[in-house]
């Protein structure tokens, strides 16, 4: 088997005909989706339970020029009632990450085609080898080879050359003569050719003889081994072929060790080079790394585009994080724009509002005159998982929660660091400043900049601190988060509306047993205190909440937890209430198999504690459930049971259903039982869905059910929605 060096076929660039293929202009790879929802019932006591929702959404991501990445994401949603957030946004962002894993691809396919090329070359050479080698294998395997290879060993056998035995004249001279073939030995030899004379006319005397014998016989003995010599050094054809058989056998064995080199060297060089390039933060490090290594010929030359994917904007209403302190999660009808990578400037700005903070103003006001804004910079350097960032903020802010409160300017800064101290721990520290808020409805805001950098007090300053800890020996993962907020400090933060003065939080989980058991625990402590409305409110809360979880081989999973909770809300836009409620949950879930059918059962139990009757949240109640489902080819079932018990009714649901699934294909529906008191009422559910070749994926579910309100009667609910998803994937040529 030959061995490759390189798991990857070479790129186009191999063959001069492949160079020729058109480049890309854009790449388009996403999807294409619209979303109707539509939920109504005769009776709206339950908060927003009418309700409706157009969402069209096109998301994108492009590659410009084989080398440029793009992604863009539109979003419409138009929601009613207006207290549910409509979003309006336009998202293109120049993708640095995919950017820089461009060129990273770039560059090992650069090192990947030379060495291709060189094996290309190697492999080559190995296939004239390996062919003329099998063919000298298969020559001399053939029997007509063998035939051949006789006659001609016979035949040199007879035209051997032999040594020519001495004459007396040249045993006398002491030369030896040696003959051309065994013919010129007896034609040329007189001893052969001369009648001996009778031992009696010989006149040489006794010793002589004895001397001339002593001195032939050590020379027919040579001429002998001599003999032997020439006839082991003359090749035959079978000699021949045999010696070029083992030379091609060794030139192939050493073709195949040069393949597998390149393969050792190709592996080497692509560990070094991911290593390195691992180390690398941004795409001008690339460039100086190709440059150095003269791989920059795979590479685009710098130029706008590379400068634009250094960059990241994005514009429409979407929602705004900048840090924790100073911009949180908030919705920004406006723009961001970020430039940079390791050392990065980001500014951002336009309208803005919380989301769900219209929940209790029960008209829709969208003067202008009131538009809050903010506008925010900031500039920092960041590697890795480090950071360091200055922030800047400004915008207007309503007073207080009345619909038709003044706005008042808002200013503050920040400092953020975000550290990896090692690689089970990380910390994030930020202390802010900003312009006094002040707390009587009277008074009249100072001036920003003079309040900003002048009014040095605790009251307007804000702190975070979160510390992250993993002790990889003992499987052991902790947090802990500490927040101030300063009774005056401003921000533009969601979770600050009213300022909870310190706030901390800590979680930890920790396996035991081998894994088998987890135990995970909880902790928030809030000191808080409103100010600026009719009636302030100052508490402090402590929630504990805890969950474990034993896992057992072939048994069910049983989980337990308690889970504390708190709502917030405003009545008469002047008050503040706080609610708090308490879960305990149990849950015991467990899959096998009966009659070869596979099956999955979950019970779960819910005691809710809440001890306010005027909450929004209902009273307290018990809830049992059993969800049993079961699978057997393109056929699912499934059949559910609930009782839940409340302080003014019982009511039990029973639900069963069946559905049916392919691979283009979905089809299912289910029927409803629900008894409350001495009501009984029935519904229904159907899906339907569709992937059509060319077209897309439609998805049509229906779904009439009830309701209990307070009082305990069914309210009827009927829920319709329609979802289409296109799938993109083209390419535009240039």
């Amino acid at each position: 088997m030959i061995p490759r060096a390189v798991s990857k076929a070479p790129r186009q660039l191999s063959s001069g005909k492949e160079q020729k293929q058109k480049k890309g202009l854009f790449s388009v790879s996403g999807e294409l989706g619209y979303q109707r929802f539509s939920r109504t019932s005769p009776s709206d006591d339950l908060l927003l339970i009418n309700s409706s929702s157009d969402i069209a959404t096109f998301q994108a991501g492009i590659i410009v020029k084989e080398t440029y990445p793009v992604t863009l994401r539109v979003r419409y949603n138009d929601a009613r009632p207006f207290q549910l957030d409509n979003q309006y946004e336009v998202n293109l962002s120049f993708d640095e990450r995919n950017f820089r894993q461009i060129l990273q691809d770039k560059i090992r396919a650069k090192i990947t085609d030379d060495f291709s090329l060189q094996q290309k070359k190697l492999i080559s050479k190995y296939d004239t080898l390996f062919r003329e080698y099998s063919q000298h294998k298969q020559y001399l395997a053939s029997p007509v080879y063998a035939q051949k290879a006789f006659e001609e060993k016979m035949k040199a056998a007879a035209n051997e050359r032999m040594p020519e035995i001495p004459s007396v004249d040249d045993l006398k001279n002491g030369v030896p003569a040696v003959p051309k073939s065994i013919n010129d030995l007896v034609k040329n030899n007189k001893l052969l050719n001369t009648s001996l004379p009778k031992i009696p006319g010989i006149d040489l005397p006794a010793d002589k003889l004895d001397s001339l014998k002593a001195k032939a016989d050590p020379l027919l003995t040579k001429a002998d081994s001599l003999m032997s010599k020439i006839v082991s050094k003359k090749e035959t054809l079978q000699d021949k072929l045999e010696r070029k058989r083992d030379s091609l056998e060794a030139m192939v064995q050493k073709a195949e060790d040069s393949i597998a080199g390149i393969k050792r060297k190709y592996q080497r060089t692509m560990d070094s080079v991911n290593n390195e390039m691992a180390q690398l933060k941004n795409p001008e490090e690339l460039q100086e790394y190709a440059k150095k290594k003269q791989l920059l010929d795979s590479l685009e030359k710098p130029g706008l585009p590379s400068l634009l994917m250094k960059s990241s904007v994005r514009f429409g209403k979407f929602i705004m994080n900048q840090s924790e302190l100073t911009i949180n999660n908030i919705f920004m009808s406006g723009a961001s724009i970020k430039y940079g990578n390791e050392r990065f400037i980001m500014f951002s700005g336009g309208a803005y509002d919380f989301a769900f903070r219209g929940l209790f103003n029960f008209r829709n006001d969208t003067s202008r005159s009131r538009m809050t804004t903010v506008f925010a910079t900031k500039i920092g350097i960041e590697r890795g998982k480090d950071l360091t960032a200055f922030n800047i903020y400004s915008g207007r802010k309503v007073k207080d929660a009345s619909l038709r409160s003044e706005l008042r300017t808002v200013a503050g800064f920040s400092v953020e660091k975000r550290m990896e101290l090692n690689r089970n721990l990380t910390a994030a520290l930020e202390i802010a400043k900003s312009t006094t808020r002040e707390l009587t409805a009277g008074s009249k805001d100072q001036q920003v900049l003079k309040d900003l950098f002048t009014s040095f007090n605790f009251k307007t300053i804000g702190a975070y601190g979160n510390l992250k800890a993993s002790f990889p020996k003992t499987r052991t993962d902790a947090e802990i988060t500490y927040k101030y907020w300063g009774q005056q400090f401003e921000s533009f933060n969601a979770s600050q509306y009213f300022n909870p003065q310190n706030s901390l939080a800590a979680k930890l989980s920790q396996p035991f047993f081998r894994r088998k058991l987890f135990a995970s625990a909880g902790l928030r402590y809030t000191d808080f205190t409103t100010a600026g409305i009719s009636s302030n409110i100052h508490s402090k809360t402590l929630f504990v909440s805890s969950n474990l979880t034993l896992r057992l081989k072939r048994m069910p999973v049983v989980s337990l937890g308690y889970y504390p909770g708190s709502q917030l809300y405003v009545v008469d836009q002047q008050k503040l209430y706080e609610y708090f409620y308490h879960i305990l949950n149990g849950t015991l879930s467990h899959q096998f198999s009966i009659a070869r059918l596979p099956m999955q059962t979950t019970l779960s139990y819910n005691k809710f504690f809440n001890r306010y009757s005027d909450s929004l949240v209902n009273s307290s109640n018990e809830a049992y459930s059993v969800y049993w489902t079961a699978w057997k080819g393109k056929f699912t079932w499934m059949a559910n049971y609930s009782r839940q018990d409340m302080d003014s009714s019982l009511l039990n649901t029973v639900e069963a259903g069946l559905s049916y699934s392919v691979e283009r294909f979905k089809l299912g529906g289910s029927l409803k039982w629900n008894h409350v008191d001495q009501a009984t009422e029935y519904g229904y559910a159907a899906n339907i869905s569709w992937a059509i070749n060319k077209f897309g994926t439609i998805s049509l579910l229906y779904d009439r059910s009830y309701l209990p309100d307070r009082s305990g009667t069914f309210i009827p609910v009927r829920t319709a929605q329609l979802q289409f998803i296109k799938p993109l994937n083209f390419k535009i040529w240039q």
